[in-house]
């Protein structure tokens, strides 16, 4: 994939992140910050993630990794945000390398 493809795959994931954010804050499930501690991620950028039109700054492949080992999000939610076979391919690969890296 190209760079300018990766991109939009990673906003893709940027957006469904911050419904999920927006989802557990929401359900008083946890707070940001308790989202925050659990993941890693400073509370800002959850805030960034959650507000996610506003901000349009994607998640890395990093901060997507702390978020599915988090159970902020699972690898069969991204089965809905629309994906073309090939952005598909390429997250669940990026899937794997998270779960196979200790």
């Amino acid at each position: 994939m190209r760079k300018y493809e990766k991109k939009q795959v990673m906003l893709k994931l940027t957006a469904l992140i911050g419904k999920k954010i927006e989802s557990i804050t929401a359900s008083k499930k946890w707070t940001a910050r308790e989202i925050s501690e659990h993941t890693g991620i400073p509370e800002n950028r959850i805030s960034e993630i959650k507000h996610f039109k506003k901000y349009r700054k994607p998640v890395t492949k990093e901060m997507f990794g702390k978020f599915l080992r988090g159970g902020i999000v699972r690898a069969f939610d991204v089965n809905f945000i629309g994906l073309s076979d090939k952005e598909r391919e390429y997250i669940n690969e990026m899937i794997r390398k998270i779960y196979t890296v200790k």
